[in-house]
């Protein structure tokens, strides 16, 4: 693949915002960083609060400026809620050359649900303690009110949730040009 890339996903819990951009990176060789996994490691009991936002914020920064200013692409595997938040993200891109997408993974409220409380039970080891502390219930329908949806003048590549992973593949590499 020719050319600097940088993606970041947004979407509900359960959206397959993970699993798709992890596979993805993994096949196209792209850096990779995963907020909920870094967050794990670095917080014994993660409260999710603004402390450790700031902490995996400035990580993040700093590991993703390192991909970009070696020439390799990255894949932002954090929920970008905020229009604010896309805009830096953007930024950064922009300073290395990367051309920057949002993926907004959009699934019905509903699949969001039983996908989220699926997980949790299908988890093992620290990733079931990590999604143990999550009430899907509760979360799902907050985080309904408080994300700041994509609008058609960022740069952004809308994929339907529920479509298989080559669908999704597909349309975001025909997107990207590749």
């Amino acid at each position: 693949m020719a050319g600097l890339y940088f993606i970041a996903g947004v979407g509900l819990p359960g959206a397959g915002k993970s699993t798709f951009l992890e596979r993805f990176s993994a096949e196209n060789h792209w850096f990779y960083w995963r907020g909920d996994e870094v967050r794990r490691r670095i917080f014994d009991q993660p409260q999710h609060d603004e402390h450790e936002t700031h902490v995996l914020s400035r990580a993040s920064k700093y590991a993703l400026e390192a991909a970009l200013k070696v020439g390799l692409s990255a894949v932002y595997d954090a929920n970008i809620m905020t229009r604010a938040s896309r805009e830096r993200q953007a930024a950064l891109a922009a300073r290395y050359g990367a051309e920057f997408r949002l993926l907004w993974f959009d699934v019905p409220e509903a699949v969001a649900l039983e996908r989220a409380e699926r997980r949790e039970d299908t988890a093992h080891g620290d990733w079931k303690t990590y999604l143990g502390s999550f009430e899907p219930k509760e979360i799902i329908p907050r985080m309904m009110r408080e994300i700041e949806w994509p609008t058609p003048d960022e740069p952004v590549i809308r994929l339907d949730g529920q479509a298989p992973y080559e669908t999704q593949r597909a349309e975001v590499l025909r997107r990207l040009g590749l």
